[in-house]
């Protein structure tokens, strides 16, 4: 077992948040309150076929805490800095920070708003929530191009690495164009230029969300392969970039039945493997992305969505396992993916 776990990214909300979340709709699968308790359910449960809810792991984990980032919570347009815009946002920041578990926040900040915007979002935090938040997110993955290119957005982010932050970078350079990755490289070049080495990190959300629906064994050959590789070698080039492991369920071929952990391990092995090359250890930690990790698990015939967590966990105990037996990691580097990075890369006191 790890000496600890640090889940660096779920997201939680109630009933009635449901109508303020900008991407849900009445046929999600997640249009229903998902909190604390169903999480820790969740962490707790062992993998079986689905047949037997009640059976328990033998290596019941746990938790030291979680990070919980910012749902996509809708706000008015055109985007300001201003608490009739944000009031949304800023309620899910005051929820966030009370809940059981939470060890910080990445809420939503408005980033596009530069400096001065900024500045504005962060007088409108309470004090006793401003001690919560270790970073902040504002998704690009879903924007229209060019979104990433104004002064502004650079400024904003530098401003939240000046103020000893960290800024999750949300893209999908699967699905979101080839314009995120170019943007995002941009941009991040923008931020890092004169910044001082002892700001806040970059973030990679989910890996930057990847195509593993390529077949394990032609990965490493694929032109999408290696170009997701070639761009991420270069967003790993800049300091303090971090990158979460984590968001799998949601790029894999939901119809090929991956969801025992043995033959989850298999299939997303090489962009592991890949990450841990590009990145080196130091910089990568461990997230299972709860509830999401439960749509492309709980989506395959025979697969009970309350085992994505756990088949998530087993999955990357078997992966790290393997990189230590090929010596590609220590032990210590192994178990500090768990835990430890993420306490370095967010602050946690």
């Amino acid at each position: 077992m790890p000496h600890e776990i640090i889940d660096s990214h779920i997201h939680l909300f109630t009933a009635s948040d449901l109508p303020h979340l900008s991407w849900m709709t009445p046929s999600n699968s997640l249009n229903a309150p998902h909190s604390v308790a169903e999480y820790t359910v969740a962490c707790d449960t062992a993998l079986t076929d689905g047949s037997d809810t009640s059976a328990a792991s033998p290596d019941r984990t746990s938790i030291a805490g979680f990070i919980f980032v910012e749902t996509d919570r809708a706000y008015t347009l055109p985007l300001e800095a201003t608490e009739e815009c944000l009031s949304q946002p800023l309620a899910e920041l005051r929820f966030a920070a009370a809940l059981e578990g939470c060890l910080a926040v990445v809420p939503f900040a408005p980033v596009t708003l530069g400096r001065d915007g900024m500045e504005k979002w962060w007088t409108m935090v309470a004090e006793s929530d401003r001690k919560r938040v270790c970073g902040v997110r504002y998704l690009f993955q879903d924007k229209p191009a060019g979104t990433m290119l104004p002064a502004n957005v650079e400024q904003g982010v530098k401003w939240v690495l000046e103020k000893g932050l960290a800024f999750d970078l949300g893209v999908d350079f699967h699905r979101g164009g080839e314009w995120q990755k170019h943007e995002a490289l941009r941009m991040l070049k923008g931020v890092f230029e004169g910044a001082s080495d002892k700001g806040g990190w970059i973030v990679l959300n989910h890996m930057g969300k990847p195509d593993m629906t390529i077949p394990s064994e032609a990965a490493t050959s694929h032109p999408t392969f290696i170009a997701w590789k070639a761009h991420l070698t270069r967003i790993a080039a800049f300091p303090r970039v971090a990158v979460k492991m984590s968001g799998v369920f949601s790029e894999l071929d939901t119809s090929a039945g991956m969801w025992e952990p043995e033959t989850l391990e298999q299939q997303v092995l090489p962009w592991v493997t890949a990450v841990f090359e590009i990145f080196g250890a130091d910089r990568v930690m461990w997230a299972s992305d709860w509830p999401v990790c439960n749509i492309g698990y709980g989506g395959k015939e025979g697969a009970h969505p309350q085992y994505a967590w756990s088949c998530w966990r087993q999955a990357t105990f078997g992966i790290l396992g393997r990189l230590v037996a090929r010596k590609k990691l220590t032990e210590k580097e192994a178990k500090d993916v768990w835990g430890a990075v993420a306490r370095k890369v967010y602050r946690l006191t």
